[in-house]
């Protein structure tokens, strides 16, 4: 499907699916698209967009060891915690000091899991296909960013978020979604649909609340979105030689 206008959108590359779920809005936070593939059906999907804001829930490279080097740590004035650094990017290393939620991404490509090195595929193939890193200094009419969506819902749902695995939790994440104002099912319509009869029968609404990938494939779209509309609620974290993660602006703060 091709989009003339700008397109928003977010990519889920959790560990553990077997396809990658991805989605797009467009200026108004309608819904234009909401589905799952392997890497040649999103690349496809991808390439068909003339404008396009792309969030990544992966690792755009493996880390650079600058953690470990105490003369590179010095020329970033990287202050160091308790204990030896772990191996990680600088940009987790700084959210795990805010107490954050983020993954561990290794020096080694043989030390990746295969979500991470197909993370990394995509970020290569994007390049290949004229999409840039987001720079706003300059205007691009393909970018993209790394995003890690859980940071944001708990930024959003002030910590207090449950569980993704679970339908309380599930029914949460896409609740502060549609008050965000995304077009997307309310998830109080749920209660709706249950009578005493479906329960019975186990007869349950399916298509109402969404998986916990789809929902976070929405809110990577949505940290897409803030990128071009509100760019001073968004920070970036970490080294631009190792990757960095673009974060809610007033995380950071929150934490200090």
């Amino acid at each position: 499907m091709l989009f003339s206008e700008n397109t928003f959108i977010g990519v889920d590359l959790s560990p553990g699916k077997k396809n990658i779920q991805y989605a797009a809005i467009d200026d108004q936070l309608e819904l234009l698209a909401l589905a799952q593939g392997d890497l040649n059906h999103l690349l496809t999907f991808l390439r068909n967009q003339q404008q396009a804001t792309l969030a990544i829930h992966g690792p755009a490279r493996l880390n650079q060891r600058i953690l470990k080097d105490a003369e590179r740590r010095e020329q970033y004035l990287i202050p160091l915690g308790k204990g030896r650094p772990g191996n990680m990017r600088v940009a987790e290393y700084t959210l795990r000091q805010h107490r954050l939620p983020t993954y561990r991404t290794p020096a080694l490509a043989a030390d990746a899991p295969p979500w991470m090195q197909t993370s990394f595929k995509l970020y290569s193939a994007l390049r290949e296909a004229g999409y840039q890193p987001f720079n706003p200094e300059q205007p691009l009419q393909r970018k993209y960013v790394e995003v890690i969506p859980e940071i944001s819902f708990h930024a959003w749902l002030n910590g207090k978020v449950l569980p993704a695995n679970t339908l309380h939790g599930r029914m949460q994440r896409q609740l502060v979604l549609y008050e965000h104002g995304l077009k997307v099912a309310d998830p109080m319509t749920y209660f709706e649909e249950i009578t005493r009869f479906r329960i019975l029968q186990g007869i349950l609404p399916k298509d109402l609340v969404y998986s916990s990938p789809a929902q976070t494939a929405l809110a990577a779209a949505y940290m897409a979105w803030l990128l071009e509309k509100q760019p001073n609620t968004l920070t970036l974290v970490g080294i631009p030689e190792e990757g960095q993660i673009t974060i809610l602006e007033n995380l950071i703060h929150k934490a200090d």
